[in-house]
């Protein structure tokens, strides 16, 4: 967390810091901060994919009724 938060303030490219945000995301996510990784994730995808995200992290971590929640809810804000 720490390296990606260090890598945040150096000069990147828009690709770059999109990369190391989501792989901070994903810190946040396996580490049980789903309020920190949510914003980061909001930044980049649509709605259902930052709650599909949110699940697949919860799910990682060891909490199946979390991410269940979290599919649940990317479920209702896919279209369609």
């Amino acid at each position: 967390e720490e390296t990606l938060q260090r890598a945040l303030g150096q000069p990147l490219t828009a690709d770059k810091q999109r990369q190391i945000e989501q792989n901070l995301a994903l810190v946040y996510g396996l580490s049980g901060r789903a309020d920190l990784a949510e914003p980061i994730l909001r930044k980049y995808m649509p709605e259902a994919a930052v709650y599909n995200n949110l699940g697949l992290y919860a799910k990682l971590a060891g909490d199946t009724d979390l991410a269940r929640s979290y599919l649940n809810e990317a479920l209702t804000a896919s279209p369609g």
